[in-house]
């Protein structure tokens, strides 16, 4: 009997082509660890005694890595396009990241001028005692504060004369705004209203801090606190810029 099945019989696989040499393989691994120590003895040169032997030793372990990672990554049998992209990506990385670190302190302040332009209500830092905030939609300037400790949103007004909370706010904080006497008159808008002095024994704006501080509360709605000349001229300066508003507390 034969042993020719015809063409649905089983037939033998053909066996895989032989793998090609890749000559190039071994001499980018030497380039890439004779370019690591290369770069180890630049910086050695540029920065004569200041590295220690612990920073030899991390040195080498650094080196012996990128090494494995590399023969790793020639062991795989890719081309060398592939290769040379995985390359490139790797390097972008590293770049990202050591441009990152090097400008942390940059990066670092530029987060809260972000958050600022988003949200205008927050200060930004812009020195042990000053802060910067950055105009709203409506064109007006508001910030959060604290009053004994609690926050309150206010609106600067360069045109209040004094510092005004309203009587939600004042409510909020832990003040007895019904057992206030409103006493105290005021030119606004709306006509003449009323105020009652109150002393609260704290108020600050990021890194200003008043202390002990005299203000109004009102005995009308308000929809905004209000933080006026009282507060400003406890300032040692403020100052508009485009559309910041600059203020600089006492040390």
């Amino acid at each position: 009997m034969s042993d020719d099945q015809g063409p649905w019989g089983r037939q033998t696989p053909p066996p895989p082509p032989p793998r090609r040499a890749t000559p190039w393989r071994r001499p980018i691994l030497l380039l890439v660890a004779l370019a690591a120590a290369a770069g180890l003895a630049w910086l050695a040169t540029r920065f004569p005694a200041q590295l220690s032997g612990y920073d030899w030793g991390y040195s080498a372990y650094a080196i012996g890595l990128v090494v494995l990672c590399v023969s790793a990554l020639l062991a795989r049998r890719l081309r060398f396009g592939q290769v040379a992209r995985y390359g490139a990506l790797w390097a972008a990385i590293i770049g990202v990241l050591l441009v990152g670190y090097t400008l942390r302190d940059e990066l670092a302040a530029l987060g809260p001028r972000i958050l600022s332009e988003i949200v205008p209500g927050r200060a930004v830092p812009a020195g042990p005692h000053s802060l910067t905030l950055t105009r709203s939609e409506d064109g007006d300037y508001y910030v959060m504060g604290e009053v004994n400790g609690a926050p309150v949103r206010f609106l600067v007004d360069t045109g209040a004369s004094d510092i005004v909370l309203s009587p939600d706010d004042a409510a909020r904080i832990g003040i007895n705004v019904a057992a206030l006497k409103y006493d105290e008159p005021y030119a606004s808008a709306n006509g003449v209203g009323y105020g009652a002095r109150y002393t609260v024994s704290s108020l600050s704006v990021g890194s200003i801090s008043l202390g002990p501080t005299l203000l109004a509360v009102n005995k009308a709605p308000m929809s905004q606190s209000l933080l006026g000349m009282t507060f400003l001229k406890r300032l040692d300066s403020f100052e508009f810029e485009g559309h910041q508003l600059i203020l600089r507390g006492r040390p």
